[in-house]
């Protein structure tokens, strides 16, 4: 039986997704380099130092990187300001549903723990959260299970009774790594057929998963 739900942040709850791929895209702008929605999927669930090591990579410069990333804060740090980011529709009436039947609910999250704090305060939902894991606490970030494993043992959870919402490839492949059940609802990438094949459910958004898995 189901008792605790870990969230993904970044895509799932949040509508950031598209914020970070608009401050990701004008960072790269701003230094000449050509960047699109599909260079921003390899970033999808990544911590931000992790996000930095594969620009290094597949631009051949670390002060590129740097200043990339510099940027992408900045940018991002903006449209926040602006009160450009929204919720993911549901994500309210589902944190609700969880509480009004006792369910655990925890965050699971690539982010910084300050940017994750930030978000649930500004959107009055922290207190539905037992407790918040980052990418700050993990030397390797999703894909890598190992945030889900640290999450396992740090909240003392039984993986039998834990159930995982991702919206990434990578959160997905982190999760079901570290032997979770998944439910992915699907932001800017659709799972394959054999990521299908391993996943506990799909839904389109978050009051379809309240409606499965809740109610």
């Amino acid at each position: 039986m189901i008792q605790t739900i870990l969230f993904d942040m970044d895509g799932l709850l949040f509508d950031t997704e598209k914020l970070y791929a608009r401050a990701m895209k004008q960072a790269f702008v701003d230094q000449g380099v050509h960047f699109s929605l599909d260079d921003y999927r390899m970033f999808l669930g990544m911590s931000d130092a992790d996000t930095l090591q594969v620009i290094e990579e597949n631009y051949g410069s670390r002060s590129l990187a740097e200043s990339v990333m510099h940027d992408f804060v900045e940018n991002f740090e903006r449209f926040i300001a602006t009160g450009e980011l929204e919720m993911k529709k549901g994500a309210k009436s589902l944190l609700e549903a969880l509480d009004q039947k006792e369910m655990m609910a925890y965050i699971v999250s690539s982010s910084t723990a300050e940017r994750i704090e930030q978000h649930l305060q500004d959107h009055g939902i922290r207190h539905f959260f037992k407790g918040v894991m980052s990418g700050d606490e993990v030397e390797h970030s999703k894909p890598a299970p190992d945030i889900y494993q640290k999450a396992l043992a740090d909240f003392n959870l039984n993986p039998s009774q834990v159930m995982v919402l991702e919206d990434s490839l990578n959160g997905v492949r982190s999760a079901i790594d570290a032997g979770l059940k998944v439910v992915m609802v699907p932001d800017l990438v659709q799972p394959s057929e054999e990521l299908e094949a391993e996943l506990y459910g799909q839904a389109k958004d978050l009051f379809e998963v309240k409606a499965k898995w809740v109610n």
